[in-house]
């Protein structure tokens, strides 16, 4: 016997308008910037103790508000790009191997290319969605 059941339909959002934005979000916001001078003597204090438990995150929330969170960069092996198929993830598994091939040559050169000029032009996809060879044109 299954459990009760959700009060609205499967498919139907139980909060259609979303999380209230605004007028509220911003009297929040309002409200907590008022504790703010407050808020960083209290950092500092706790990162000036000797309790290594509140000194760390202390000083790591005060670097962070103040000069950001540090970039991480992501490299593949010896600090190279990452290679990633995204083969399946766009619907480019409908193409044969040589229309993906020459799909991944077009995209490559309109990379090197935009990289170059700046240009946004299309890409032939080889094929993907119609029922081309999969030559360029």
């Amino acid at each position: 016997m299954p459990g009760p059941a959700a009060p609205w339909k499967a498919g139907v959002s139980g909060n259609p308008a979303g999380r209230p934005k605004g007028r509220l979000t911003a009297e929040i916001a309002r409200e907590a910037r008022k504790y703010g001078p407050e808020s960083i003597e209290r950092l500092v204090s706790w990162m000036r103790s000797d309790e290594y438990k509140a000194s760390v995150p202390a000083a790591i929330a005060l670097l962070d508000r103040g000069y950001g969170k540090p970039q991480q960069e992501i490299t593949g092996e010896d600090g190279g790009p990452i290679d990633v198929a995204v083969r399946a993830a766009v619907g480019l598994s409908r193409m044969s191997d040589e229309q993906f091939d020459a799909f991944d040559r077009q995209l490559q050169q309109a990379i090197a290319d935009g990289a170059d000029a700046g240009d946004d032009a299309p890409v032939d996809a080889g094929g993907a969605g119609t029922s081309g060879s999969g030559e360029s044109p």
